[in-house]
């Protein structure tokens, strides 16, 4: 009698384990198909929040445009820019050394051209060195034709003269283009000038470096265009600089995993050299349309043909057979 009831707790104690086995394994499938879906979830979740957000981003035309055959910072590059569909385009100028008692300011990103400093040569040299070269006036009277794009003109030397600040200011009021425009600049000193000797404009302050907090910024300017390096690395908080009513602007993103990164910190606008390309990308990521199933009709019963002549009634007045007497 106790082999028996031994056996049947030995086999009473198999049963209980098989059975715990089978619940834990029950509970660790349904588990994972839970977080699955939960991760699944997720993934759809950002992938809709970047394919909205890809979508109201500004668009920003760094110098323009760049591709094979057309040089930055040139009429070509703003129109190729326009065909691309970006909403803002961005470019650079500098001042020209004075000829004939006037000096000019010219589009271009670099301080020299072909070796020659722009701010030490004339126009008419540097013109000769780089055909292609417009003056900013040039620019804007081209970009003023362009109603469906706003501008950021950057002012590149680190000091700029009261009569600077004043022709820059002027020329862009006399295109009425001063609610598109605003005057960019990594120098603090030259946006004061600028708003100084210019009332209503907006201002943007660049940053390659962390030199003011959020809260300074915004007492001299109205957006911050900033190195994506900053951003990347937590040195600059987006949401730090939006809590102070400052626009940011990310400089230079040239692929989609760098445009979906800084869609992710909640970035204003993004300046890349490529608007052709992140307009495809952008659409390309849009959630595609859901055609509805065809509605099905049921088949119509045929119905019995009604035969057009009516049938011929009774006559009432139709005469009857006389009565005949019967003959006594």
């Amino acid at each position: 009698m106790k082999i028996i009831n031994s056996i049947a707790q030995h086999i009473n104690g198999r049963v209980a384990i098989l059975l715990l086995s089978i619940v834990a394994l029950l509970i660790g499938t349904v588990a994972s198909s839970i977080g699955t879906q939960a991760a699944t979830s997720s993934s759809i979740s950002a992938n809709a929040f970047i394919a909205a957000r890809c979508q109201t981003t500004d668009l920003v035309g760094h110098r323009g445009a760049s591709a094979p055959n057309v040089k930055n910072n040139t009429i070509p590059a703003f129109k190729l820019a326009v065909q691309s569909g970006v909403k803002v385009i961005e470019f650079d100028i500098h001042k020209t050394k004075k000829e004939k008692g006037t000096s000019q300011w010219v589009v271009y990103h670099d301080k020299t051209i072909k070796g020659r400093a722009i701010s030490k040569t004339t126009y008419s040299k540097l013109k000769k060195l780089e055909p292609s070269l417009i003056t900013y006036r040039q620019a804007m009277a081209y970009l003023s034709t362009v109603k469906t794009v706003r501008v950021f003109a950057e002012i590149k030397p680190s000091k700029i003269s009261k009569a600077s600040a004043r022709y820059i200011g002027r020329v862009v009021n006399e295109y009425k283009m001063r609610p598109r425009v605003e005057i960019h600049s990594f120098h603090k000193g030259v946006l004061t000038k600028f708003r100084k000797y210019n009332s209503g404009f907006r201002i943007g302050f660049i940053m390659n470096k962390v030199k003011y907090s959020p809260s300074t910024i915004r007492k001299f300017a109205n957006s911050v265009v900033i190195n994506k390096s900053l951003i990347y690395g937590g040195k600059v908080s987006v949401s730090g600089m939006k809590s102070q009513r400052l626009a940011v602007y990310a400089y230079t993103p040239n692929n989609s995993t760098e445009w979906t990164k800084l869609i992710n910190y909640g970035v204003s606008g993004v300046i890349t050299d490529y608007g052709k390309a992140y307009k495809s990308w952008c659409a390309g990521i849009q959630p595609k349309p859901v055609t509805p199933p065809p509605v099905v009709t049921p088949p119509v019963e045929p119905q019995a043909p009604v035969d057009p002549v009516p049938a011929e009634p009774e006559d009432p007045t139709e005469p009857t057979d006389p009565v005949v007497p019967n003959p006594a």
